[in-house]
């Protein structure tokens, strides 16, 4: 008898026990002669029909019982067995099918199936043989071949053997095939090996003490290979395996019932079926219900809980032992296991541990560095057994990928990669943390989906949870949980979400379910789920807006959402409302009601119903502030208007620096598509005509007070140039669009402001534009750019011009803030500036300020790794960090710890939208404001990020307030000029809604190159999806590129510190490389 063969060891059991039952159904038994026989005369069957070596058979039936016997035929003829559920969809046959099966075993019942399949996947089945069972037990075989697509029922000419066939197999011989679901949902097929099954069979044999007087009862679906365990445990001890009805396994009282009756003693379930079971029928508080005969529970395939095994105890009694189980098909059944003792160990919520490996077999955790984890360290789960499976059947590549070289070894050895996440607990007993695509992306962070299950589980009455992320069209990504439970509503599982979980891990929705809905094997149907939300989306309840309030906020939901009918229970974050809309509504919310809500209200109240309250409890409060609107001015002054405080400025600055370019704004764009350019032209036209800024020049008046004037008509072909060059040579076209970025603006004579498109091919242009910094800002171009398409789009397609229209233009904003001050109204803001200033009163040691600013500059780019993104994100949200608070923090520090200030200023460029009269607006909205970082070395880096946060906020708070008013009233206050004392500017780009995509026409932006530099030096950080960059522009007569690039690297090692422990001191932190930067003074 070969022991690596587990079908012989069966036929030894036969000798043994000929008369004992092997197989029992609720109207149905065969003693292990009879099966034995059965599929004896199958398996010379199958190989009568001279078909390849080693081929696949599939089986499919309704009844488990020809399952096995097809399964045993199958193994005794040396073809590879191939089951499939009836429940199988197109996926899986189509998969099925590029295995090419010479042979599908079935009924008659499923011909027109198999037909149909064969059909639509152009492949057909070369023979279907049909099985069934008469009074006697005697096997009826009816051979159907394949002539002219057509089946036709053939002779057998074969005598009848029953005797066990001598094929030659050997262990290392291919014996199945199962079907496992791959994270992409494209079912894998795994190919076993008979050696490897009859290790674990013989391992869970031994450790069970299974014998002849064992009842196995079988629930588990013939397509997955937990089904083995049932059939081969029981078949090579003597014991009897139980099957249930269909219709009883899918009633859990009739399955209990039966489980009774029959006296079971051993079952194989995955954790969802044993929480169906447990309670079940149980109609008392205190009653238990014991299963007497049943000797061991075997648990796998999911994660089991303290909960769960308390629950069953409390109902059952703690007679039957418990097994909780860990493995997966491509390292055969299982790899480790765990005896669950009589005391829990930790809370109810807690995942159980899956114990240690089974014999012969070693589970590795291993960390990011490649060495083994140590005690309570997440790693990666690796299985090292001689009894892995084959691999993929016919699939080199994905074996390759999942079957690897041992991280921890020189020597070629072969691993399995679980793609689960584990760690050893103090126990060295290995716990699952989950799979690594667990750990998913949501809108740019990463968050762990099995955490906050865990989290949702801690709920007393929640007995099943199960959390996704659902993305669908233009909807963004979306946390969905959906949970079991008798009396808990939703409500209250989010409202201990909100206590107990980040903010952005709370689930955007929430579902209650009486049942989950599985799959064949048991399992919770992940895709089923998935499928059901876009339904419940769909189907929602449309309940019109009852208030005011409600009727208000539904409008704007539909004007920031850009989508038709709103319901008040409709979930604004589901309906596609990403962080920037969110803030579009913050801002909207602002103007209409005159009340600031945050960002994390309406995170927890996402429904027009819910923020409704919000807004009649602040009402109730009296916490409702009118916001002030701009006053127009009349039109048409022909000695013009005044300009504003930064426009002032950067005048003053351009008119002492006629030679320079520094305040030149140049951007590229990439545009591909088909572009009429005439339609282009007359969009461009329209933004000019809608923006006054656009249409402005300055000049002196004869009291010497540098105005703003509009002209009314500037022709486009003024702003407008095209070219198409017969050479697209890529330095050629630079050299164009420097040339076009560094020409001078005359002040004088409007426009301040350039256009230029360069055609490559038909499809593929560059979008160039300029605009002199005094009329505009970095959003006016992102605004500019987003309205001229728009327009273009709708004159392309015949459409009416929808852009709102404009409240105020620059003008009257510039005359406003005048006002403001000549009305003494910034008293506020004056005072919050001086006393933020008070210790500063040395000149920054940063650069040296005494160099003749030449305005000629370089650049240094850097890309942060996709690592210190993510943890730099999770830094932000787990603190409720923005990333402007967190970046000043770590220049803070980088200049802290070159030069030994306590104090480091930093000049941020503030962008004054936040008022709801400049949204959309075109023009210089922005304030330059210096943010002191304070930096105390007993600080932790978060005590740090909190009080640079804490002071941005109060800094934006106070923002109206003219620079060049904070510069004089220093001056007057400390004797020194403030800009000498900033050490470092930084502008924070947030690309989030750079690209546009509209009708087959794609824009995006190019990185910006620029050899001009108006501040010493200059961090840009920007922001695009799931990346994080930074550019640092400089004066080439301060600092040497080799300076610039330490300064980089110490950003880099700086940011690392801050996320690598939030609650390490500042000044543990080393940034400093050996060499120093030679200007700096110490």
């Amino acid at each position: 008898m070969n022991k690596k063969v587990i079908h012989k060891v069966f036929e030894n059991i036969v000798t043994k026990f000929p008369l004992n039952i092997a197989v029992k159904t609720e109207n149905k038994s065969l003693s292990y002669l009879k099966l034995n026989e059965l599929a004896n005369k199958l398996a010379h069957t199958i190989n009568s029909l001279n078909i390849d070596d080693k081929g696949i058979i599939s089986v499919l039936f309704e009844e488990r019982l020809y399952q096995l016997i097809s399964l045993l035929g199958i193994f005794k003829s040396g073809k590879i067995y191939l089951p499939l559920d009836s429940k199988y969809q197109e996926k899986h046959w189509k998969e099925m099918y590029k295995l090419a099966p010479r042979v599908m075993l079935t009924s008659n019942l499923n011909h027109n199936k198999i037909k149909s399949f064969n059909k639509k996947l152009n492949y057909q089945i070369p023979f279907i043989i049909d099985l069934s069972l008469d009074k006697t037990n005697e096997l009826k075989i009816t051979l159907f071949k394949l002539v002219n697509d057509e089946y036709h029922q053939e002779d057998l000419c074969v005598e009848e053997k029953c005797y066990n066939p001598d094929f030659d197999i050997d262990g290392e011989d291919s014996s199945y095939v199962f079907f496992t679901s791959g994270s992409t949902g494209t079912p894998k097929a795994v190919l076993g090996k008979h050696k490897s099954l009859s290790h674990y069979i013989h391992w869970e044999s031994k450790e069970l003490k299974v014998n002849e007087n064992d009842k196995l009862g079988q629930i588990i679906s013939y397509s997955f290979d937990a089904s083995l365990k049932d059939v081969f445990i029981s078949l090579i001890n003597g014991a009897t395996l139980c099957i249930p009805s269909e219709e009883t396994k899918q009633d859990t009282l009739r399955l209990i019932e039966w489980m009774l009756k029959e006296k079971i003693t051993l079952m194989h379930m995955v954790p969802t079926m044993f929480r169906l079971l447990t309670g079940a029928g149980i109609e008392k508080e205190g009653q238990i219900k014991e299963f007497p005969s049943l000797r061991y529970i075997l648990l796998a395939g999911e994660k089991l809980y303290n909960k769960d095994i308390f629950n069953w105890r409390k109902f059952h009694g703690n007679k039957t032992e418990i097994y909780n189980f860990y493995g997966t098909t491509e390292s055969t059944i299982l790899s480790t296991y765990y005896k669950i003792g009589n005391e829990l160990k930790g809370k109810l919520s807690d995942v159980l541990c899956v114990g240690k490996p089974i014999s012969n077999t070693r589970v590795l955790i291993v960390n990011s560095k490649n060495e083994i984890c140590r005690i309570n360290e997440k790693g990666s789960i690796y299985i090292r057994t001689p009894f892995l499976s084959k691999g993929y059947y016919n699939n080199e590549k994905q074996t390759s990928e999942k079957f690897i070289q041992n991280p921890l070894s020189k020597e070629k050895e072969i691993v399995y990669d679980t793609g689960d996440y584990g760690m050893y607990n103090e126990e060295r007993d290995i716990v699952i943390l989950g799979r690594k695509d667990g750990m998913v992306k949501l809108n740019g962070v990463r968050i762990d989906v099995n955490s906050i299950e865990k989290i949702i589980l801690e709920i007393e009455d929640v007995s099943m949870v199960k959390c996704m992320v659902f993305k669908e069209g233009s909807i963004d990504a979306a946390l969905v949980c959906f949970y079991k439970s008798d009396y808990t509503k939703e409500g209250i599982v989010k409202d201990y979400c909100s206590k107990f979980l980040s903010l952005y891990e709370v689930p955007s929705m929430i579902f209650k379910l009486d049942e989950f809905p599985m799959t064949a094997n048991g399992k919770v149907d992940g895709q089923g789920l998935y499928e059901s939300i876009s339904e419940r989306v769909t189907r929602r309840e449309m309940i019109e807006p009852k208030t005011e309030i409600e009727k208000v906020l539904v409008k704007l939901w539909q004007e920031v959402l850009v989508i038709g009918n709103v319901g008040i229970n409709d979930n604004f974050l589901f309906l596609g409302g990403n962080s920037i809309k969110q803030i579009l509504l913050r801002t909207r919310i602002k103007k209409e009601f005159g009340v600031a809500i945050s960002i994390e209200e309406i995170f927890l109240n996402p429904t027009v119903h819910e923020l409704g309250q919000l807004l009649e409890d602040r009402k109730k409060e009296h916490r409702v502030k009118v916001i002030d609107s701009i006053p127009k001015l009349e039109e048409n002054r022909e000695e013009g208007y005044i300009v504003s405080n930064e426009q002032m400025r950067i005048w003053v600055t351009s008119q002492s620096e006629k030679e320079s370019i520094a305040h030149n704004m140049p951007h590229t764009y990439n545009i591909e598509g088909k572009l009429n350019i005439e339609l282009f032209k007359k969009a461009l036209q329209q933004v000019v005509n809608r923006h006054e800024v656009l249409r402005t020049s300055f000049e002196l008046n004869k009291e010497g007070d540098v105005v703003q004037k509009i002209n009314e008509d500037i022709d486009v072909n003024s702003i407008f140039s095209y070219n198409r060059p017969d050479d697209t040579n890529t330095s050629l076209i630079d050299k164009s669009i420097a040339d076009f970025a560094e020409t001078l603006f005359n002040f004088e004579q409007a426009p301040l402001f350039r256009v230029m498109l360069i055609q490559l091919d038909e499809t593929k242009f560059k979008l160039c534009t300029v605009m002199h910094h005094i009329i505009g800002d970095y959003t006016s171009d992102q605004i500019l750019i987003k309205e001229i398409v728009s327009l273009y789009i709708n004159y392309k397609d015949n459409k009416d011009i929808d852009l709102t229209s404009l409240k105020i233009q620059y003008k009257d904003y510039a005359s406003w803030i005048k006002k403001r001050i000549q009305l003494n109204e910034f008293i506020k803001e004056k005072e919050f500036w001086s006393s933020s200033l008070r210790n500063i009163k040395r000149q920054s040691k940063w650069y040296n300020t005494s160099e003749e600013q030449s305005f000629r500059g370089a650049y240094v780019i850097r890309q942060l790794s996709e690592k210190l993104v993510v943890d730099i994100k999770e830094l932000c949200l787990k603190y409720n960090y923005n990333l402007m608070g967190l970046m000043s923090a770590a220049l803070g520090v980088l200049v802290h710890k070159t030069t030994s200030q306590k104090n480091v200023v930093i000049g941020v460029p503030v962008n004054l939208r936040n008022h709801p009269d400049l949204l959309n607006q075109v023009g210089l909205y922005l304030n330059l404001l210096p943010l002191n970082v304070t930096i105390k070395e007993e600080d932790s880096v978060k005590d740090l990020v909190k009080e640079t946060l804490q002071k941005q906020i109060k800094m934006i708070d106070n923002s109206f307030y003219p620079f060049d008013l904070i510069v004089d009233d220093f001056e007057q206050q400390n004797k020194e000029n403030l800009i000498d004392r900033i050490d470092v500017y930084v502008n924070y780009i947030n690309h989030e809604d750079s690209n546009i995509n509209i009708e087959n026409l794609t824009v995006y932006p190019e990185v910006r190159r620029n050899k001009k530099s108006k501040f010493p030096i200059c961090f840009y950080i920007s922001n695009y999806g799931e990346s994080i960059s930074f550019r640092i522009e400089y004066q080439v007569n301060i600092f040497s590129e080799t300076e610039i690039e330490k300064i980089a690297n110490r950003f880099i090692k700086c940011l690392e510190e801050f996320t690598y422990s939030s609650s390490k001191k500042i000044g543990k932190i080393d940034v400093i490389d050996k060499e120093t930067i030679p200007s700096f003074s110490f």
